[in-house]
Parts: C-alpha cells; structure tokens; sequence
C-alpha cells in the first residue's frame, strides 16, 4: 500500500512557512515498515495518529522534546502524551490546519495539526508537529518586562485595531488593569482628531506590510 500526502510544517521561530513531504507506508503481510526519512530528520517534534487518536509514529525530535522514548508513545492515546492539546483534536475534520499555542513543563510550543482526509470525508489520520518556540517566548517576556519598568506609555495593535499589549505605566494612566485593556480596541482609549491622525498613519504603515503597531508616549 503506497500514500502519498502533501504535509505542510512549521518551521522557525519568527513565523511559519509551508512546504510538502511525501511519505510512504510499506504493509506486508507479517508487519507494518513504517519510512518516513524526512520526518525522521525534521528539527521540529512529530507525531502521526490514527482516526481513534492513538499515536502510530512519532520521530526522535518529538520524543527529545518531551523526554520520551518511542516504547512510551506508540498504541498510546496522544491525551495522555499531551493533555494540553485534547481540545485542538475534537476540531471537525478539516483540510485547514489547526494552529495553536501551548505551554508545558516549563517549555512553550507552537503546535499545527492538519487531517488526512479520505474521499468520504472522514478523518483517517492527524499530524501534529511541535515547533519550539520557547527562546521566542521567553525573549518576549523579558522585553515586557523591560517595558513594564519604563515610564512611557507603551501600546501595541493589530491591523484591526484590537489592542494586543500595554506596559503598566500605559495603564495606569487610563485607569485600568492591562487585562481590561488588552482586547480593547484602540477606539475605545483615542477619539476625535487623535483617533483620526491616528488611523491615517496606520494606514500608512499598513501598505508597507507591517502587522503589528507601537505606540509610545
């Protein structure tokens, strides 16, 4: 039996970028000879489960990520490896993937699931890759923390204008938490000819590609 799947992986700690393995499953009829030469290889954590969520390969990137063996994966329900993910697998079958952000034993990973999807629609397997993300995260958090320090008011945004960070002394300012301002809009802090400026160089900075916006005053 011969398949051949298009799989696209995370790879990076700055962002994400696709790109397609092929593998194939060798069945006889005394065993399975899984080869999967390039997944073997990948620097990022992967497993493969089958359609009743029980883990059939997992490669050696995987099992040093999370100090395993391949004894304590393989005929194991991927809930009990990674209880944090349980909700991520109930998704209905789907050919987009699933992206999502976890956090366990200390370590913050970036973990994308994408279904192998039959002719009936139906799920016969999943994919879930780990990418490691935890200098990333841990980068981050020392500069919030760097900021929380500085008396400026520091706010950062989407392009849809929700607001994704703001140092304390930005909110202390307003009068608020950062949890009661974080997922606010900048609408609700800025109005009249402000708000007006404001969104004109937003725009601006918009057609240039830029994601995410900073505030400082």
């Amino acid at each position: 039996l011969d398949i051949c799947v298009f799989l696209p992986v995370l790879s990076g700690v700055a962002g994400f970028f696709w790109f397609f393995a092929s593998f194939r499953i060798h069945a006889s009829r005394n065993k399975d000879i899984w080869e999967f030469d390039l997944l073997y290889h990948l620097k990022d954590g992967f497993l493969i489960v089958n359609d009743e969520g029980v883990v059939i390969y997992s490669n050696p990137a995987f099992l040093t990520q999370f100090n395993m063996i391949a004894l304590q994966t393989l005929g194991v329900h991927v809930e009990k490896l990674i209880p944090e993910i349980r909700e991520l697998l109930l998704h209905p079958p789907s050919l987009q993937p699933i992206i999502h952000e976890i956090k366990k034993d200390n370590a913050y990973y970036r973990v994308q699931i994408q279904d192998l999807i039959t002719l009936e629609n139906e799920r016969e397997a999943q994919f879930i890759t780990f990418s490691d993300i935890t200098k990333l995260r841990k980068s981050e958090e020392r500069s919030r923390s760097m900021l929380d320090q500085q008396a400026e008011l520091v706010l950062r945004w989407q392009p849809d204008k929700v607001i994704t960070y703001v140092n304390e002394s930005y909110a202390r300012f307003h009068g608020k938490t950062k949890q009661e301002l974080i997922g606010s809009t900048i609408s609700d802090l800025v109005t009249g000819t402000e708000y007006k400026n404001l969104n004109e160089s937003i725009q601006k900075i918009a057609a240039q590609g830029s994601t995410t916006y900073e505030r400082t005053s």
